[in-house]
């Protein structure tokens, strides 16, 4: 017994670099009884849990390497996809109940490996990306299976995104498409081209415009706006290495990570703001409250989650997680 709490002490240590106060209190993570934040970590092995009210931050230990996280639209679950497994493919989706703050289920995908992009498109069922392949499936995340694939995508499925209006959207950076699906019949409706790798990408509610983070290496990054009613880039933001984006509740503002800054930009004069995060910080996820005002950008490097008020464009809090923390999803009360 003392050889397993000392050699689970010494994991801790590995994973996150130093000596957490926090680590033996990850066996025991309690749901926040108000508002929180999932965060996927795949550098140590755990979902961070952040208390939106408290500021308290504990962790959920997971055994694997999560990356991307969704919230089911009924905050019944979370589901987190691992594209990695032991310096392997991962085919696994782990399901955390937010009452609980448990994993109750893994999901094995079989022969679609390294899931990634996850987006869910009912109370129980999510489309995910297979990074590892050119499919993209859809999965009963309460049953445990694999419903159907999308297959013969562009290679390297890797973010999906959705509108009100039953489609979604999937980005394929490194061949510069987006692939837009139908979900009721899981048909390919049409192929776009994003030039410059589009990697994070996020859709208006109502379907009339998509926005692409782009960047390649030693080239300037971007924001690609996207009329999804003639499928042409229309407008391109300046940005440094942004990564993820998501539009607001209120449909007014896209936020974007970037390297150093959260990009706001304003979607009917395209007004970008900027707000410091902290010199090459790594910012990543980004998730919003319902409130559109309040919103949370994991930094992968510097092991922070950043509250930022889009409004008057400024930090609020900074709440110590760990370093590799990536995917942010809200969990509203």
């Amino acid at each position: 017994m003392l050889m397993r709490s000392i050699s689970r002490a010494f994991a801790c240590i590995l994973a996150m670099g130093m000596i957490p106060a926090g680590c033996d209190s990850q066996a025991s993570a309690v749901a926040p009884p108000g508002p929180f934040l999932v965060v996927a970590n795949q550098r140590s092995g755990v979902a961070t849990l952040v208390d939106v009210n408290s500021g308290r931050v504990s962790h959920v230990p997971l055994g694997a390497n999560p990356h991307e996280v969704a919230v089911s639209p009924d905050r019944r679950v979370a589901a987190l996809t691992v594209p990695t497994d032991r310096f392997r493919s991962g085919r696994r989706v782990l399901v955390l109940d937010v009452a609980s703050a448990r994993i109750v289920r893994t999901i094995e995908l079989g022969d679609y490996k390294e899931p990634h992009g996850i987006e869910f498109v009912s109370d129980s069922v999510a489309l995910i990306g297979t990074l590892g392949g050119t499919s993209a499936v859809f999965v009963d995340i309460h049953r445990g299976r694999v419903l159907r694939s999308v297959e013969n995508l562009p290679p390297n499925p890797y973010v999906v995104k959705r509108t009100a209006s039953g489609r979604a959207y999937v980005s394929s950076p490194h061949s510069s498409k987006v692939s837009e699906i139908d979900v009721a019949s899981g048909r390919v409706t049409r192929t776009l081209d994003i030039p410059d790798d589009p990697s994070g990408i996020a859709v208006s509610a109502d379907g009339t415009e998509l926005y692409a983070a782009v960047w390649r290496e030693n080239a300037g990054g971007g924001i690609a706006i996207v009329d999804l009613s003639t499928g042409d880039v229309v407008a391109k933001l300046s940005a440094t290495q942004p990564r993820r984006l998501t539009v607001t509740a209120d449909q007014k503002l896209v936020l974007a990570s970037d390297r150093d800054h959260l990009r706001i930009i304003d979607r009917a004069t395209r007004r970008v703001r900027s707000v410091a995060l902290g010199s090459n910080a790594g910012g990543s996820g980004v998730a919003c409250a319902p409130d559109s005002i309040r919103c949370y950008v994991a930094l992968s490097r510097a092991g922070e989650i950043v509250e930022v008020d889009v409004a008057a464009a400024r930090v609020l809090r900074r709440f110590a997680a760990q370093r590799g923390v990536d995917g942010v999803a809200y969990v509203a009360r």
